[in-house]
């Protein structure tokens, strides 16, 4: 009797630890599609929810612009799109029952889409074009800007708010965390359109951006979702510029030469920072030529700098291009 009670529980227990592995199975998805980083939480219920987060927060932009990234995320979801203004973009999101947000933080800023199953795909849609053809109209913009400043003055009536903001500005001065997600009324009436337009698109970008989605959808459907969207994001123009400048340095085989290994290791930071890359083109091609003078140097450093290694050598070989495809511009 006692041998089949532990039998039982052998058996009851093989059961747990395999409903276990199949739970965990079932736990948060993390991938690559397109250069963006996703993280997919399954779930049974009926409600999806997509966030695409923006990392850096008030590290994105100085005190004197402070408040940019929470205007532009707002103007690009509550702004209207490139294909549909202001109140077409909000008719078609309320007969679906969709809602659409936006908000910022010390660290990070998202913008989100929540939805029902059956309005997924028409959800994603509208989300995708907030996100890659904002309008950034300019009524749409002076009017944003107002209520923001109003926000402001009514902030500062509030003596909680107000000691809030005095400890932070005391505790982390001259710090990121001193700056104001919501921007000041100075910052905020300072801002212009350009500014605005143009640190959306450079700060919206892969580099920057991944993912959550949290809902009963597969990961094929979001590859093929990105694949047609958000894939398109844009690289921001300084990081084209930095790389058209190492790739002018990188032609000169006297520069070339001088190259230490030392110079070569602060060269893997720079292949982090543009990690985000389609270097499919590259992988065909041979890490460099390892002839004359440069062989010790290739030899020595082609454990720790391959990736950087790799980029040189597409960059020196690349001539006669303002922009190399896979910058996908």
């Amino acid at each position: 009797m006692k041998i089949h009670f532990m039998k039982t529980q052998f058996i009851i227990a093989l059961v747990i630890l395999s409903f276990a592995q199949v739970t965990n199975a079932q736990e948060t998805k993390e991938f690559i599609a397109d250069g963006i980083k996703v993280l997919l939480k399954p779930s049974n219920k009926s409600i999806v929810s997509a966030r695409l987060f923006v990392k850096g927060g008030t590290a994105n932009y100085t005190k004197e612009k402070e408040g940019i990234e929470s205007l532009a995320f707002s103007m690009a979801i509550e702004g209207g799109t490139k294909t549909r203004n202001k109140n077409e973009f909000n008719n078609e999101a309320e007969k679906l029952g969709t809602r659409f947000q936006s908000s910022t933080s010390l660290d990070h800023g998202n913008l989100s889409v929540t939805c029902i199953k059956n309005s997924w795909d028409a959800s994603w849609n509208l989300f995708s074009d907030a996100i890659l053809n904002p309008l950034f109209d300019s009524l749409e913009f002076n009017k944003q800007k107002e209520k923001m400043i109003a926000g402001i003055k009514e902030r500062q009536s509030n003596p909680d708010e107000t000691l809030n903001e005095l400890a932070m500005d005391h505790a982390f001065a001259g710090k990121n965390y001193a700056k104001k997600t919501d921007g000041s009324e100075l910052s905020i009436s300072k801002i212009k359109l350009n500014e605005l337009r143009n640190y959306f698109k450079n700060t919206v970008c892969k580099s920057r951006c991944f993912l959550v989605i949290v809902g009963n959808i597969t990961e094929e459907d979001i590859r093929a979702k990105i694949k047609t969207s958000l894939a398109k994001l844009k690289v921001p123009d300084s990081m084209i510029s930095t790389i058209l400048s190492f790739r002018n340095v990188f032609r000169s085989p006297i520069l070339l030469n001088s190259f230490s290994v030392e110079f070569l290791k602060t060269m893997n930071l720079v292949t982090k920072s543009i990690s985000y890359l389609s270097f499919r083109e590259l992988s065909d091609r041979e890490t460099h030529s390892k002839n004359g003078s440069n062989s010790a140097i290739w030899a020595t450093t082609s454990k720790n700098v391959s990736s950087s290694i790799t980029i040189m050598a597409f960059l020196t070989s690349w001539s006669d291009k303002a922009v190399p495809p896979v910058f996908n511009r």
